[in-house]
Order: C-alpha cells, then structure tokens, then sequence
C-alpha cells in the first residue's frame, strides 16, 4: 500500500507543473493562526524535538521571525472608535505581580500562581483576538468587535474590514480550515460569519452558506483515513441528524455550495478545473476535536489521525482554490491547543506545536512547487497564548526558565494560568509579506525582544494589493 505522502505527491506536484506557466497573474496568501501558542511553549516544544528539521527558519534568511502582542491597546472597558490608536500601555516588569491569589470565602492563601496579575485580568478571550488579526481592529476586555457584542463594548465592524471581504473585494476565492468544529467562536471570527455567539447550530449553517465572503469552508473532526483519502469510520452527527443532513445539502445547493460529509471521499473534492471554482463546504464532523479528556487513552493515536486530515484538507483546499487566476487567501485555523494545556497535557501539548510546525512545511513545500514567493505568502503566528507557561520555578520567581531535559523528555515547565492570556505570541513569515512586516514599527520587549501588535497582520495583508506582484519583482532579504 502506497504512503500518504507519495500520494499527496502525486496529486499536488503534477498541478503545480501545469500551474507554473500562469502563476504570474496569481496571488497566493495562507495564514495560519495557532490558537494558545505563546513563546514559552514555542521555545520548551524546539527543546523537546531540536533536531527536526521544523525549526530550520531560525537559519533560513527567507523566513522572517517576530512577536505578537495580544496586549490590550487600554484598560479602559468602554472603548470607542476614536480610542482605537491609542498606544500599548504595557511594561513586562511592571506588570508583574507574584501575589498568591486569596480565597475570598475562606480567606486563606490559594496556592495557585497568580503571576502577571494585571495582564491575566485583562485579557481578552479567543474572538476578540481573532477579531484583531482578520478585521485589523483593535481587541478589548469583554468585547468582540466583529458580532458588536455585548452590545454597550466595542465597535461594530464595517463590511468590507474582514480580511476575507478585502480578499474577495480583490478577485481572490477565499477559504478557511479549521481543526475544530464549525461552531467554535474563534473559527466563527476567522471565518467572517456575522453570527451571535448565542444562536445556535442552524443560525450557523445559515450564515455560512449565505455568506458571501467563502469560497472554501473545511471543519474537521477526527476520522481515520485511509491513504486515499477516504475516512474510515461513520460521523457521528453532532449537530443534526443524518436526515438534517441531507436537507442541507440540498439547501445549500441553492446557494451553489457542494457539500462533503464524513462519508464522502476527500479525494473527490475537486472536479475539473475552471476559472473560478465552486463553493465547497466540507464538514468533518466525527467528534469534538476540543474535548480532550474525552479522548482519554487514545489521545495519541487521535492526534494523528487529526493531523493526516490537516494535511490531506489543506492540500486539497489549495488545490481548489489555486483554480482562480486572480489568487486566493486561505487561512487555517488550528485551535485544539488551549484545550489540551487546560487538560495538563504538556506532552500532547509539545507534540501538536511541532506538528503543526509540519503542516506549516508541508504548506511551504507547495507554495514553493506551485509559484513563486514574489506572488506568495506565508503567515504562521497565534491569536493568543493560553496558560502563561514558564518554568517550572516559576511559581518562586517571574520568568523562570523552561528546564531543558533533553531530546524527547518533557522539560521543566508550568502551566500558571488556565486560561487565555495577553502576551507575547510567535510569529513566523516567509514571502511577498516580507516586504510589508519587515518596514513596520517594532517595539522592544524587556525578555522576547521585537514585537508588532496583531493588527499589523491584518495591515501587512491588505498591503500586498499595492504591491509589485510580477515575476520578476524579488525579494529583499536582510
């Protein structure tokens, strides 16, 4: 039996071929956005596997390396349009506070970390950070800009702000995949899809296939597949019933969406090629992909079944949306992480940031093989870090350092807060993007160095449309 990856070899290099000689009119931008990633994971996954070749971009001139901050632009809980510029307000040093936090039933000390007190009590959740990478405005406590909701925080966002609307508004298909269901918040964000966070699954699926900003919408679950393509195993049906979903289908039709479930071949997600593809909506739906204790013992063996249908879904995506000769944005939406650190997971934890690093290669291997980096772009980064891990000394004194145990043993480390947190996040890039990144204003962090705010990816994105995308433009490295 043949191995997966020479039969993704065999259906990505072959297009890539006939694609070349037309790549000169073609924009090609992918964004990966990791949920829960922050730079002290990011650096105890390279002590847990050094030597894998994910981390050859710290070398490689053609990749650029930054920081995120997800820290809020003001403390105020009531911000307005005319606040939007304002400047971080943000001292690593001084945001510090080691106090141990107080039970105030009890009034006994808690022994749980309470580092970084004011950066914890004022971090935003998933959406509105997600809200800040794709509609480039500013995040804050308690608002999610993109649904204007609560209805007294934050500002609504216009049509036309989502990177997805710019893209589409530019010619290029669009698409988004996800490692979560359809219905998780931030995918909802990411996706463009003006929906309360309070409707429920049928109010998704409606504003999904009325939206007019997707071309490609993948939500997965965790089937197995075989080397094909093809998922072995029934859905479970999570949402609707098997007769819900036919009727979807036959909805969604009307809307000129093909739909593929869980018992559809992968394989069969692209027909024959055409200026400008059809819509398609594929639903993995097998399992809540976010539900980690649930998986339990079989975690491992999950995880990389979950990993096989990222790579086959998006290499198929960018198969399909590569159709268009005016380009495409597709981004990849990878939010399994934060659930895994609240399982106390660390080890899973490591091993899902490097690979997921493999799928950001996988990804470059073929933007390399389908074009040129003068037309494409690669974005890796997080919309957030969840669980502000340091050290396993780090519940004594702030920023004590990761322990490195060696190749593939656990390093010394610690999960101080369970849940989502403003700081710094990593951010990788390769490309046309470079060019945008590179000339922006940079801040300095007192213990990670450079950093831009989220909302420059946002910027840096709808950047690319002025600039030189012919083939012979190059890029400057330095």
């Amino acid at each position: 039996m043949k191995s997966i990856s020479s039969v993704l070899n065999a259906w990505y290099i072959v297009p890539a071929l006939l694609a070349w000689n037309t790549v000169s009119a073609k924009t090609g931008i992918v964004l990966i956005v990791q949920e829960g990633l922050g730079q002290e994971l990011f650096y105890a996954a390279r002590l847990y596997k050094p030597d894998s070749s994910i981390w050859q971009w710290r070398i490689d001139p053609d990749w650029g390396s930054l920081s995120l901050s997800t820290y809020p632009l003001q403390a105020t809980a009531t911000p307005n349009a005319a606040q939007q510029d304002e400047s971080l307000l943000y001292d690593p040093l001084i945001a510090w506070n080691g106090a141990f936090a107080v039970n105030p039933e009890t009034s006994e000390v808690e022994s749980n970390f309470n580092g970084y007190k004011w950066t914890v009590e004022s971090a935003t959740d998933a959406r509105t950070a997600s809200t800040a990478i794709t509609t480039g405005f500013n995040s804050f406590t308690g608002s999610i800009n993109w649904l204007n909701f609560p209805e007294k925080k934050g500002s609504p966002t216009p049509l036309g702000d989502h990177l997805l609307e710019w893209a589409r508004q530019q010619g290029l298909s669009t698409g988004i995949i996800s490692n979560v269901p359809f219905s998780d918040p931030s995918f909802q964000a990411l996706a463009g899809l003006r929906v309360d966070p309070r409707d429920d699954d049928f109010e998704f699926f409606e504003a999904i296939i009325q939206s007019q900003s997707l071309d490609l919408m993948v939500a997965t679950g965790h089937p197995e597949f075989d080397p094909a393509g093809t998922p072995l195993g029934l859905p479970e049906y999570n949402c609707f019933t098997e007769d819900d979903w036919e009727d979807f289908r036959r909805d969604t039709n009307s809307y000129n969406w093909q739909t593929l479930f869980g018992d559809d071949d992968l394989m069969s997600m692209n027909t024959e090629p055409s200026d400008m593809p059809q819509k398609r909506i594929v639903l993995q739906e097998f399992g809540d992909t976010r539900d980690v204790e649930r998986l339990n013992i079989g975690f491992s063996l999950t995880e990389k079944s979950i990993q096989n249908s990222m790579r086959i879904q998006t290499l198929k995506g960018l198969e399909h949306l590569n159709q268009n000769p005016e380009g495409w944005l597709l981004i990849v939406h990878l939010g399994q992480l934060p659930h895994i650190i609240k399982a106390d997971r660390l080890q899973f934890a490591l091993e899902q940031v490097t690979n997921n690093l493999h799928l950001m290669y996988t990804i470059n291997e073929w933007l390399s093989e389908n074009g040129v980096w003068a037309q494409n772009s690669l974005i890796y980064s997080s919309s957030y870090e969840y669980g502000l891990i340091w050290g396993s000394d780090s519940l004594n004194f702030p920023f004590a350092q990761i322990l490195d145990r060696g190749p593939n043993r656990l390093p010394g480390m610690r999960v101080n807060h369970k849940g989502p947190t403003n700081s710094l996040v990593p951010l990788l890039y390769r490309g046309q993007i470079k060019n945008q990144i590179d000339i922006l204003e940079r801040k300095e962090d007192t213990i990670y160095g450079e950093y831009l705010h989220l909302t420059s990816i946002n910027q840096s994105i709808k950047g690319l449309a002025s600039t030189d995308m012919s083939p012979e433009a190059t890029i400057t490295q330095e």
